[in-house]
Parts: C-alpha cells; sequence; structure tokens
C-alpha cells in the first residue's frame, strides 16, 4: 500500500494579518492561537482533517498555510492512507473552500503548492518485532552512510515478557528528506481504544518544498500526481537507499564470515552470540559455514543443528524482540512493499546471499 498521508499547503491571500486572525478563530472558535513573530501567526485546529493554519505576512500579500490529513478526510483515522487521484483532488478544492470562506476571496486551486508532503508505504505484517533485525540493519547502513542531521530511535516495554521492543525509528538523510519507520499500529492503539491486532509497518518520506520541486519539477499542487510521486521517489530516493541496506548485509555476513574462520567447536556458541548484531537470519550463518567447512559432511550436519538452537534460544532471550528465520523472506517483502524495488533475494549453499532487482 502506498499513497498519501498529511501536508500543508500555501496560497497568497490579500486579507491583512489582523482580519485573517479574527476570522479564523470566528470560523474555529476552539482553535488556541500563538505569535510566533510579529510577521508569524500560527492557530492549532484539529478539528475534521485539518490540524493547524499558518499565516505569515509579506510586503504586499499573506501567506496562508494549512496542514491537514488527506486520510482524515474520509476517517477518523489516518490508517489507510490516500491513493486515489479523485478523492485526492476533492480534499484539495475543499482545503481551498475553507480558505476562501476564511478570506472572502476567489482563489485559484492552480497558485496553491506544497510545503511538505509525507509519501507513505505501508505492509502488513504478523509481528512488528519480527523485522527488527531488517529495521536494524537499515538504520545501520542510514547512519553508516548520511550525515544523520536528525536521528531518533524508538522502543517499548512489556511487563510480561520483560522485554524491550523496537517501534521505529525517524533519520533524515539531507536536507529535505525525512524518513519515519515505525509500527503504526504501536501509534493507532496509543490513541485508540478499539485496536488493531498484528503489525503494520509503515515508512513515511517527508519531503519539504525544495526536495519536491526538485523531484518532480513543480511545487503546485496541481501539477503533481499520486503515480508520479511513487515513480520518482522509488526510482530516486529508494534505489539509492535499497543498495545501502544491501551493501550493509553484504558487509555484516564478511564481517561474520572473517570472524568464523577455523572456528573451533567449542568457540562457536560464543561466536554466534558475539555478533548476533551482525546476522540477519539463521540461512546465511549456515551458508557461511558450510562455504569454510573442511569437516567431513556429517560435522556439517552437526554444525547447523548446533548454530539453529544457538539463534534459537538467543531469540528468545534477546532484548530488544527479534527474529532469526525467515528474515530472507521478509526482507523481500520489505523491499518489494516498503522501498518499492521490485526484488528477488535468496540465501543457500549454491547461490549464497543475493538481492536482484528486477527490471520493471
Amino acid at each position: 500500500m502506498y499513497g498519501l498521508d498529511r501536508a500543508s499547503v500555501s496560497i497568497a491571500v490579500a486579507m491583512h494579518m489582523f482580519d485573517l486572525s479574527g476570522n479564523i478563530l470566528r470560523h474555529y472558535p476552539k482553535a488556541t492561537s500563538n505569535t510566533i513573530s510579529s510577521k508569524t501567526m500560527s492557530f492549532d485546529i484539529n478539528y475534521k482533517n485539518i490540524n493547524k493554519i499558518k499565516i505569515i505576512e509579506k510586503r504586499e500579500y499573506r501567506i496562508f498555510q494549512i496542514d491537514f490529513s488527506y486520510p482524515r478526510k474520509y476517517s477518523d483515522n489516518n490508517i489507510i492512507v490516500e491513493n486515489d487521484e479523485e478523492s485526492r483532488r476533492k480534499t484539495e478544492k475543499e482545503i481551498l473552500e475553507v480558505i476562501q470562506k476564511i478570506t472572502g476571496e476567489k482563489l485559484k486551486l492552480e497558485r496553491m503548492v506544497y510545503d511538505y508532503l509525507e509519501f507513505t508505504t505501508q505492509q502488513e505484517v504478523g509481528s512488528f518485532f519480527h523485522y527488527y533485525n531488517i529495521i536494524n540493519f537499515f538504520y545501520r547502513a542510514l547512519v553508516r552512510n548520511f550525515k544523520d542531521l536528525d536521528k531518533t530511535q524508538y522502543y517499548n516495554y512489556t511487563e510480561k515478557e520483560d522485554r524491550f521492543y523496537t517501534t521505529g525509528f525517524i533519520f533524515k538523510p539531507f536536507k529535505g528528506w525525512k524518513i519515519r519507520l515505525y509500527g503504526k499500529n504501536f501509534e493507532y492503539n496509543k490513541y485508540h481504544e478499539d485496536k488493531i491486532f498484528g503489525g503494520l509497518v509503515r515508512m513515511e518520506h517527508v519531503l519539504t518544498r525544495r526536495l519536491i520541486k526538485k523531484l518532480f519539477n513543480s511545487c503546485y499542487v496541481r501539477d503533481i500526481q499520486i503515480e508520479e510521486m511513487k515513480k520518482q521517489i522509488s526510482s530516486i530516493l529508494c534505489k539509492q537507499i535499497v543498495k545501502i541496506l544491501v551493501e550493509e548485509i553484504y558487509r555484516s555476513n564478511e564481517k561474520l564470515e572473517k570472524a568464523l574462520q577455523n572456528f573451533k567447536s567449542n568457540d562457536l556458541e560464543s561466536i554466534i552470540r558475539d555478533y548476533a548484531e551482525w546476522i540477519l537470519d539463521n540461512s546465511i550463518v549456515d551458508d557461511i559455514v558450510t562455504k569454510i567447512n573442511t569437516k567431513s559432511y556429517r560435522q556439517l550436519q552437526r554444525y547447523r543443528k548446533k548454530i539453529r538452537i544457538i539463534l534459537e534460544l538467543a531469540q528468545s532471550r534477546a532484548s530488544p524482540k527479534r527474529e532469526y528465520f525467515g528474515n530472507i523472506e521478509r526482507l523481500e517483502k520489505f523491499i518489494n512493499e516498503i522501498l518499492l524495488q521490485s526484488c528477488k533475494v535468496e540465501c543457500n549453499n549454491i547461490k549464497h546471499f543475493t538481492c536482484k532487482i528486477l527490471s520493471k
């Protein structure tokens, strides 16, 4: 699933600041106002799908900004993102109508521009913690390859199991682009009585005006279609981060293989335990041990069984919670559905670990 979540749009209006402020408060009596500076005022609206309004004084006109949610136009939540062009255009038209009611001015939708937008991808999963290893590798890849202008990792704690588990992260690779990857089910259940069962992995690309203009050759709302957003974000931003994610996995595999060279049977458990953070999946360790094995086939089978037992025990005790089995299949789904790259991921004793990007 992919589509639009939240956005902020702007349009120039003639009405003066004092009159705008009064009209906004009359239109939204429960709104709270904040004077940011002598030339900027903001209003917390939190009514239906409108979050905030900001007005900015310019020499000959005023900028009227509205921060709103596309999905919450039709629902009380944003679990299902906006991916229909017709309903998206209808929402934007109604946002313009709100501005026209407040200002009394006749405005053209063609003059409305994005300040920022959130393009979202989402995937249903059994449990979010099953993706811990993939999310961990992804985060490390971002840190290793970008100057982190802004980064935060999120965890929660389950008293029942006495363990932490990851709920996501925020990372800003460069100015104009922020990534939010998190468990949407955790966020939703925190604020709603009707709970979501099962996991929802959500990734939000928060793009500001400068990058929007660079990606789509325009920042005007009417010039950009959802499918064009998907195409450009996939081919430019996601392609880049898939590359560094796969490189991070290869790097970790090489690190693990070096540690396992000439290992003794009695040392296997301590090596696996010490290098647990660099193990994406049991099949990768299995393949490495098979590749470097100099013992008999029977001894190799013992090693394989022992590795499986070690990792099963490790994941049963690990905090944050994680899974060492089935991550090759999960990685393929993650790259296809969250990172929008058509790919085939495999790991076996013939091809070893491979991630092949398929031509569309």
